[in-house]
């Protein structure tokens, strides 16, 4: 349980405070929590979905088995990696 809370605790920081790994800074893309596809970091909604990308998860029920991040309970792909969240 302990390391549960250490991943939420990290994700939860990088995202309130902006910390973005190596690979994040260099390509300045966001993947759309809804449809899995690439997007531009400033983009509001996703190109191909339409769905607002742009907001930060508020409900942190899950942790993305592949990049540790905090992600919301309906999401079904990661915003930091662009996983399918099964």
């Amino acid at each position: 349980m302990a390391n549960f809370l250490d991943i939420l605790t990290n994700s939860i920081s990088r995202l309130t405070h902006g910390t973005k790994t190596t690979s994040e800074i260099s390509e300045n893309i966001i993947y759309c929590r809804f449809c899995g596809r690439k997007n531009p970091e400033n983009q509001v909604s996703c190109k191909v979905c339409k769905n607002r990308i742009d907001i930060q998860p508020s409900e942190v029920l899950k942790v993305c088995e592949k990049c540790n991040s905090a992600i919301n309970y309906d999401d079904v792909f990661c915003f930091s990696c662009g996983t399918a969240i099964f």
